[in-house]
């Protein structure tokens, strides 16, 4: 990994905090989505498929893929990141990247905001 896009991953993650939850709910969501750390997002989309409106590419810097934005039905934002990608190119300048590929992909960790 690049220092460019590991300082890029740092800055988001510290942006971004577990907001609309209280100590107790934070845990919950916590033991709800980070069970799927190390596993690929081919299994957290087919678990949680009936509660997914919508789903976006991650990319910072714009055109280098970090990870996936899902939007749920309970107005949760679920940020989904990738520690390394193995099955897409990273760097798409047109930002259309395989979602079939993506799913292959294993997640490093998971914000909800």
């Amino acid at each position: 990994m690049s220092l460019k896009r590991l300082i890029s991953l740092c800055l988001i993650l510290i942006v971004l905090p577990l907001e609309g939850t209280n100590g107790k709910d934070s845990q919950n969501l916590s033991e709800k989505y980070n069970r799927y750390v190390g596993k690929t997002l081919h299994k957290f989309l087919n678990d949680f498929e009936e509660e997914i409106v919508n789903k976006y590419y991650l990319d910072e810097p714009p055109g280098v893929l970090i990870g996936v934005h899902i939007q749920m039905k309970d107005q949760k934002s679920i940020l989904i990141y990738f520690k390394k990608i193995r099955h897409v190119t990273t760097l798409n300048k047109e930002r259309n990247w395989d979602w079939d590929k993506i799913r292959k992909e294993k997640i490093s960790s998971i914000r909800v905001r």
